[in-house]
């Protein structure tokens, strides 16, 4: 850290749809890599476990299971490590989907954030398979990081809001590229 500040990455590797334990692979050689390269947050894409565009294979049991098994080993494997990741998966809850970050570091899962805005306009059709996050921006217990995929007309004062409850970082994800244009 430096003056209060800490260097964040933001990466993105190359994933294969559907395939949660190759996908699993390449987030952990990038979060070390980011790690190695003084990063102390290493923020990955949302869906980066399974990928965005699995459509109705969020449905299935299978990938489900699968992209918890990824998460659990990636978790496991940074144990003595001390950069602290988000990364993006779908998690069957209380019989709902949501698209959730999963934060963690050091070996252990701090928490599972779902994502409160679901598009559903265009090529987005998110509401189909997820439920967005119940009463808003779900906060984490240890209160030091907090995610949220955020949609461009969502909640604009999600951060001014994290940030006066304590959040120490906001780390907002989306997987459109409209900023590109």
């Amino acid at each position: 850290m430096i003056e209060g500040f800490v260097r964040v990455a933001a990466v993105s590797p190359g994933i294969r749809v559907a395939d949660c334990a190759w996908n699993a692979e390449r987030i952990e050689d990038a979060a070390r890599a980011a790690a190695d390269r003084g990063a102390r947050i290493v923020v990955l894409p949302e869906l980066s476990l399974t990928g965005y565009t699995c459509g109705d294979l969020f449905l299935q049991d299978t990938l489900l299971d699968s992209a918890l098994a990824a998460l659990a080993r990636l978790v496991e494997n940074s144990a003595g490590r001390e950069e602290i990741v988000v990364v993006g998966l779908p998690l069957a809850h209380g019989g709902k989907l949501y698209n959730v970050a999963a934060v963690y570091s050091d070996g252990e899962l701090h928490a599972f954030v779902p994502k409160s805005y679901l598009p559903n306009y265009g090529e987005f059709y998110e509401q189909r398979h997820f439920t967005p996050a119940p009463n808003g921006l779900a906060y984490h217990s240890f209160r030091a990081v907090s995610s949220d995929a955020n949609e461009d007309d969502g909640d604009e004062e999600g951060p001014e809001r994290e940030s006066a409850a304590g959040v120490a970082v906001l780390s907002i994800y989306d997987v459109d590229d409209d900023f590109m244009d």
